[in-house]
């Protein structure tokens, strides 16, 4: 098992903390179970430019919570506060610079946020310990099978040194 899915951190960032922590806790309670190295979470909705420091203050609580077994992912949705830029995906994880914080590179979610996948994997590169293959379309955001949007897909996994075959 790779991780625990969980829709922890998409939500306003004016939800109340602690029982967003305690389900926190619970998923990585099920990590530490399941043997899974990673819990992925969001950054909160619309909390950018003004609930940045919150943000920051919410997601160092849980790196310092983590034991060393565990590191979670940040996952950038449509919607949350780095959704429009990846800079500001950049921004935290180059503020909270820890092995436990750990971005998944969503090629999708890049087009559908009216962004360049590549220049986004040169700035996340670093950071990333996830790629989930989930390809969209410029200009109307819709799903498409990978390798057929506008997601960058085969460039961006040649750099990350993963061969990809398509007999298999």
């Amino acid at each position: 098992m790779i991780g625990i899915g969980s829709p922890i951190g998409k939500v306003s960032l004016a939800s109340h903390s602690s029982p967003i922590f305690e389900r926190f806790k619970l998923a990585v309670e099920f990590a530490e179970f399941f043997d899974a190295p990673f819990v992925r979470i969001f950054s909160y909705y619309e909390a950018f430019p003004n609930g940045r420091a919150e943000v920051l203050r919410r997601l160092q609580e849980k790196i310092d919570y983590v034991r060393s077994c565990v590191r979670y992912f940040f996952t950038k949705t449509k919607g949350t506060s780095t959704a429009s830029l990846a800079r500001r995906c950049l921004d935290l994880h180059q503020n909270l610079d820890s092995p436990k914080f750990r971005a998944v590179f969503d090629f999708a979610n890049f087009v559908q946020a009216g962004e360049d996948p590549l220049a986004n994997w040169q700035l996340l590169k670093p950071y990333t310990a996830h790629i989930h293959i989930k390809d969209a379309l410029h200009g109307s955001g819709k799903v498409v099978p990978a390798g057929e949007g506008d997601g960058q897909i085969a460039e961006i996994l040649n750099d990350a040194c993963v061969r990809v075959t398509m007999d298999s």
